[in-house]
């Protein structure tokens, strides 16, 4: 398998959400792949450290039953590119994602 996909212009690397996260902050989607070996988004997110966030997200299960087999993940320090981001990604999947607390569908 790659180490790395591009996703609306942006490289994500690949995770398992069992891994051991650094403390960066960045731009995670939780994600399985389709029938076309396409990346599938099921949860897109942003946080301040990948280690506090990913291990005990609310939505893993979630995903998981929906299909997520992997997480990933874009390393973004500048919160202002992370919200960009984050808001290009729902909105291009808006129908396939699902919407965690303070997102919204443009």
């Amino acid at each position: 398998m790659e180490q790395s996909t591009i996703i609306e212009s942006c490289e994500f690397l690949f995770g398992q959400h069992s891994d051991e996260w650094s403390n960066q902050a960045g731009i995670y989607i939780f994600a399985g792949l389709n029938l076309d070996r396409k990346w599938t988004p099921i949860v897109v997110g942003q946080c301040d450290s990948f280690a506090d966030s990913i291990p005990l997200h609310s939505l893993w299960a979630t995903a998981k039953k929906q299909g997520a087999t992997h997480v990933l993940y874009r390393p973004t320090p500048l919160k202002h590119d992370r919200d960009r981001i984050e808001n290009i990604l729902i909105t291009k999947y808006a129908d396939l994602v699902i919407l965690q607390e303070g997102q919204k569908k443009e």
